[in-house]
């Protein structure tokens, strides 16, 4: 059941493939939240792309809004998820078929706030080139309770050694301004210093047209964002 059900999600994705992938270059991966036989039912939830400025108060609310996992705020959920993990000329991306997003969980880079534009808009991983930093509220959808992997996020993310990563959200707190991130070794959303350096992990919409780059596959099929 399990084997054919990880086969119907490879064949999934590859019928949105745009240009062919080499052989042998996906592979596929489930979290442990989601059961095989009910998590081609999931309901696809769509997430706040653009970047913006939370309270405490708001990154509280989204965590219950969505049901997210929290090790503070929400620590009874254990919310389903659809992942895919696809290596392709060697980078390797994390597919969410539930948000519809591309993760690259292979650029292990560190870097400031302050600094990630520069980073980001050079950046071509992949086969894309239109990667940017995650919103909150994506960041956290990632938190998983912790089981089979020491940090809080499932097994498609196993690749992903660093402990926190940035959000593109931010925090205006006693006359300073604060980066929200996500702490997957204490399972937490947090906020850093604009100089404190964090963990880049760079996310892509499923649901954009693909910027070609040099070489690796193009996701279509999708709907536009609106």
């Amino acid at each position: 059941m399990l084997i054919s059900y990880k086969l119907s999600l490879c064949v999934s994705l590859l019928l949105l493939l745009g240009e062919p992938v080499s052989q042998g270059a996906v592979h596929t991966l489930s979290t442990i939240s989601a059961k095989p036989q009910d998590a081609d039912q999931l309901p696809p939830v769509p997430l706040r792309k653009c970047p913006k400025a939370l309270s405490e108060k708001d990154a509280r609310e989204m965590i219950l809004r969505y049901g997210f996992y929290e090790r503070n705020i929400h620590p009874g959920s254990d919310l389903p998820n659809q992942y895919l993990q696809i290596a392709n000329q060697g980078d390797l991306v994390v597919a969410d078929i539930r948000h519809k997003l591309m993760w690259a969980v292979g650029v292990q880079l560190p870097a400031s706030a302050d600094k990630v534009v520069e980073f980001l808009a050079n950046l071509q991983y992949g086969g894309y080139n239109d990667w940017r930093l995650p919103t909150l509220e994506e960041l956290a959808s990632l938190l998983e309770p912790r089981q089979q992997t020491k940090h809080y996020y499932g097994p498609a993310f196993e690749n992903f050694h660093f402990y926190m990563a940035l959000s593109s959200d931010i925090l205006h707190k006693n006359g300073k301004k604060l980066s929200w991130s996500v702490n997957f070794d204490q399972g937490t959303v947090t906020t850093v210093l604009p100089n404190t350096c964090c963990c880049l992990l760079p996310v892509r919409s499923l649901s954009t047209p693909p910027i070609r780059s040099e070489g690796g596959t193009s996701v279509r099929g999708f709907e536009k964002d609106r």
